[in-house]
């Protein structure tokens, strides 16, 4: 068997895992579920999902501006429709599809394979590079939190412990490359231009931020924005990087839950963190379902 066939049974493998435990989940919660909803106000739901669409906006932007950097000309219009069209494909086991998506419509648009291909290396690592520093800023800015949380005994591992070993090791990481002068000369080629930097900030506020007012009417020890910014930031991270969970399943939800589990509880961290995905996945249902009206090449394996 090989490699890049046992990856994609693992992935699978973890997908139906996923959906198994959350089924049973739900069998066993259902009355403290439908107790725990609610008590969550439907305008609550509304800008929780109006802040993921803001967030997901900014990475409209992000996009062009990696296109622009190399030499691709592309309208924010023409950026909206290529990146929320492939963003679905994310969701298919093998985590390639949404580039190999986007790959084929620049590719049908006349565009060079190595403009492509820096281009789409720019836009993400803006993406995770963003959320890495904003996550380790936060970290520090929030440790007398971390430290606080780290002596409540909530019977798992703690979300301090976890966070603090995470970005510890981000930091050492960070470092390490920082050290290499090949790696020195490639960040200053994929540097983000400056004007980026406030758009890229302001993507983890809103998304973070779409998880945090969910929040309020189970606690009242709200945790504060920047913490929930710094959490949202990490669980992305770490859900982003995890190769057998597209799109982060299941793995950006359990940092999210170790992130306010001591605010909350298990039980009402559990279910904010899963619906956190569901407003997220239907939201880019929503911008994807907005492009039928504009002509655009959507690929085969987009189709399928």
């Amino acid at each position: 068997m090989s490699l890049a066939r046992l990856k994609n049974i693992c992935k699978f493998i973890w997908i139906l895992a996923v959906f198994v435990f959350a089924t049973l989940y739900i069998i066993d919660k259902k009355a403290e579920i439908a107790q725990m909803l609610a008590a969550l106000p439907l305008k609550t739901l509304f800008i929780a999902g109006v802040l993921v669409i803001v967030g997901k906006l900014c990475l409209v932007t992000n996009m062009q501006q990696a296109a622009g950097r190399f030499s691709i000309s592309l309208g924010w219009g023409d950026c909206y429709r290529i990146y929320n069209l492939t963003q679905l494909a994310k969701y298919i086991p093998g985590s390639i599809w949404q580039f190999v998506g986007r790959i084929s419509i620049l590719r049908d648009r006349g565009v060079h394979s190595s403009s492509i291909r820096d281009s789409l290396l720019a836009e993400h690592l803006w993406v995770i590079g963003s959320a890495g520093l904003l996550a380790i800023a936060l970290f520090f800015f929030n440790l007398p939190v971390f430290l606080a949380i780290s002596h409540v005994n909530t019977g798992v591992v703690s979300s301090s412990t976890a966070s603090m070993i995470v970005v510890t090791l981000i930091a050492l990481f960070l470092t390490f490359l920082l050290s290499s002068k090949r790696f020195r000369c490639c960040l200053r080629r994929f540097s983000p231009p400056h004007e980026l930097v406030p758009i890229l900030l302001l993507t983890w506020l809103f998304l973070g931020a779409s998880f945090w007012v969910t929040l309020g009417p189970y606690t009242d020890s709200h945790p504060s924005l920047l913490y929930v910014v710094g959490v949202y930031s990490m669980a992305f991270i770490t859900g982003f990087l995890v190769p057998f969970a597209p799109a982060g399943l299941g793995v950006r939800e359990g940092v999210l839950i170790l992130g306010v589990i001591s605010f909350v509880g298990e039980d009402i961290a559990l279910m904010l963190a899963a619906m956190n995905r569901v407003i997220y996945f239907f939201v880019e249902i929503g911008l994807a379902s907005l492009c039928v009206r504009w002509r655009i090449a959507i690929p085969n394996v987009i189709k399928k």
